[in-house]
This record gives structure tokens, sequence and C-alpha cells, in this order.
């Protein structure tokens, strides 16, 4: 839970406030209802992979639309 309260905080601090514009299925480039640190960066070049990277609460290797939606707005 403290990892996940942490990982969001630094992500709302280090991702630029413009690129929360960016919705979950335009940032989901190959359609499957996650996506990577990868996925995330290419959308929103100005974001910092290490607090995309905290967001993967579950620790799966990718940000599921529930993970990207407790994203802070």
């Amino acid at each position: 839970m403290q990892k996940t309260i942490l990982g969001l905080a630094t992500a709302a601090l280090l991702i630029p406030a413009a690129s929360f514009a960016a919705t979950f299925a335009e940032i989901d480039a190959d359609g499957d209802g996650s996506v990577t640190v990868e996925e995330v960066t290419a959308a929103m070049p100005d974001a910092d992979a290490a607090a995309i990277a905290a967001l993967d609460a579950d620790g799966d290797g990718m940000i599921s639309e529930e993970e990207f939606a407790a994203l802070p707005q």
C-alpha cells in the first residue's frame, strides 16, 4: 500500500500536467488493455520512466487501466 501511495505521489510530481490529457486508450498502442513503460513514454515523452514504473502496483511490468486511473489528475 505504501509503495502504491509513494508511486502515485512520485508520478504526480514527475509527469507534466499536460501529459494527463492523454487517455488510456491513446497510450495503449497495441490495444491489449494494459500499457508498458515504453508505451507511456512514447505517448508522453516528458514523463519520467521511473515514476511511470512506480504506478505498476501489482508488479507485473504493465500498467492496467485501473492503475492508470489511480493517477491523480
